[in-house]
């Protein structure tokens, strides 16, 4: 691909993510590899800050579309989309515990390492069940 054609696709693949912010389903669409957007983006920083604006945009833009849909569910009085806004946009009915998204994050991944944790101590704790058996077992033919 010469230079003329090869800013051609790059200018071509910007105007799509804006519209489409998912690098893989644009490099399908206008037919690169994955490694070229990515090698591209490392050689020319111009190109990256333009897709990462072009995405930026395309990401505000689905979120506006997904916000529109939820306020034509509300519209349409549906229980999932009403109960879903008002504890994320009234203080009135927000849980106040989970009032504080990053504490919520936070705790979320506690939670998890806890169970990691867990996890391991019942693997151990069948470790040493399984030990203790063989070494009553061997004990009593003994």
């Amino acid at each position: 691909m010469n230079d003329k054609s090869r800013e051609k696709v790059k200018k071509k693949f910007v105007q799509e993510l804006g519209s489409y912010p998912v690098i893989l389903a644009v490099c399908k669409k206008i037919n690169i590899d994955r490694s070229t957007y990515y090698r591209w983006t490392k050689e020319d920083k111009v190109f990256e800050e333009a897709c990462n604006q072009a995405l930026s945009m395309g990401i505000e833009s689905i979120n506006d579309l997904a916000e529109s849909q939820l306020i034509a569910g509300i519209k349409a009085l549906n229980m999932k989309a009403i109960t879903y806004w008002l504890p994320v946009n009234s203080p009135k009915y927000a849980n106040p515990k989970n009032n504080n998204s990053e504490s919520t994050y936070r705790e979320n991944e506690l939670l998890e390492r806890n169970r990691e944790l867990l996890k391991a101590l019942t693997e151990m704790t069948k470790q040493i069940v399984i030990l203790q058996n063989e070494k009553a077992n061997k004990n009593f033919i003994t």
